[in-house]
């Protein structure tokens, strides 16, 4: 603490005010919204069903062996920051779209699996893949509770092939993959996977990874 003081004096000191700010005001703005979040998250998931279906993963590539992450752990190893604001706004939005049916997440680099946890606590079905199985032998963070259940591992720089019950998606296949399940994250974007015609029902979900060239963070489907 005395550390960070002395270092924001030493900023102010050689006039980066913008810099000290920008510290300040990210501490406030996770303060409020942690507040917020504990205020909005019993409404928010009052009446909603819990998810139900088992999630899986299939890949050759259950690990990212050429990750820097993976070779030398940082982010994987510390990391399980989320945005509340981003959960709930998200959340709001989406249920105003699509308001039947349980909703669904995946967070691609998803580190300790928090903002993955924010999503179930509202009643979310939610996925995170890692491509370091660092979190996963430590069993640190939400890894503890949720490792092969909800997080899995999987080297995502791979095109992606996605099941409905074990079966190509065909007319429930979402804007980003075709009727056989096929499709490849081509630049950081939202995805839809999967979008269910008529009435709408729990699934098993799956995704698999299978060559090179492809780059994500997260993206969310319903």
């Amino acid at each position: 603490m005395l550390e960070n003081l002395l270092r924001a004096v030493r900023f102010l000191l050689t006039g980066q005010f913008r810099r000290v700010w920008n510290e300040v005001h990210v501490r406030i703005y996770r303060v409020v919204w942690e507040g917020l979040w504990l205020v909005m998250r019993p409404g928010r998931r009052r009446g909603r069903p819990a998810p139900t279906g088992v999630l899986a993963r299939e890949t050759k590539h259950p690990v990212a062996y050429e990750s820097p992450d993976h070779l030398a752990p940082k982010g994987t190893a510390e990391n399980n920051s989320t945005n509340k604001k981003f959960v709930l706004h998200m959340d709001a939005k989406l249920h105003r779209e699509f308001t039947n049916g349980t909703l669904n997440i995946m967070d691609l680099g998803c580190s300790g699996g928090q903002m993955v946890a924010d999503f179930i606590a509202l009643r979310w079905r939610g996925v995170g893949m890692e491509g370091s199985d660092y979190s996963l032998k430590h069993r640190r963070a939400h890894w503890a509770e949720l490792a092969n259940k909800n997080l899995f591992t999987g080297d995502i720089t791979k095109p992606f092939q996605v099941t409905l019950d074990g079966e190509p998606p065909g007319p429930a296949a979402g804007l980003d993959t075709a009727a056989d399940g096929r499709g490849a994250v081509a630049e950081q974007r939202l995805y839809q996977l999967v979008r269910q015609p008529g009435e709408i029902a729990d699934r098993t979900f799956r995704i698999d990874f299978d060559a090179p060239g492809v780059e994500a963070y997260v993206f969310t489907f319903g």
